[in-house]
């Protein structure tokens, strides 16, 4: 909930130490592990407080199961919940089983994961996808390059 990720991961404090790091899966994790918070926590607070163009999408039996978009990702991109995940995506890929269990980061066209495009002069995401095979899901960042 809100107030315990405030709480773990104080605005101020966390901003100080992301913006400082490319953004990346990698930064993600380094910072779920300095603040000792999940990586779907700790995403989603990334997501929330950046400025840039991203979004975190939780992928479940080939299908979105939910995403959270920064405030500029949700201006200009939507990605539907319960949709079918393109075959052209790096998590469409992994529930395939023709990627290995995380991925290095890939071009991917946005009109592959995203229903609109206000973004102008904007075709491709870069996505960074990890498999969680404890729970079946391909939990994936997506951004601008």
């Amino acid at each position: 909930n809100y107030f315990a990720v405030s709480l773990l991961m104080p605005e101020r404090h966390f901003k100080s130490y992301s913006q400082v790091m490319p953004m990346s899966l990698e930064t993600v994790r380094q910072i779920s592990d300095y603040f000792m918070a999940s990586l779907t926590a700790t995403a989603r607070r990334y997501t929330e407080l950046s400025e840039d163009y991203c979004a975190v999408v939780c992928s479940e039996a080939g299908k979105v199961k939910w995403f959270e978009g920064s405030g500029n990702f949700m201006s200009c991109f939507w990605i539907s919940p319960g949709c079918k995940l393109n075959k052209n995506t790096v998590a469409g890929e992994l529930f395939n089983q023709n990627k290995q269990f995380e991925t290095k980061p890939e071009k991917v066209d946005i009109s592959s994961w995203s229903d609109k495009n206000d973004c102008e002069g904007q075709n491709e995401f870069i996505e960074e996808s990890i498999y969680i095979s404890k729970y079946k899901q391909v939990f994936s960042l997506l951004y601008l390059p």
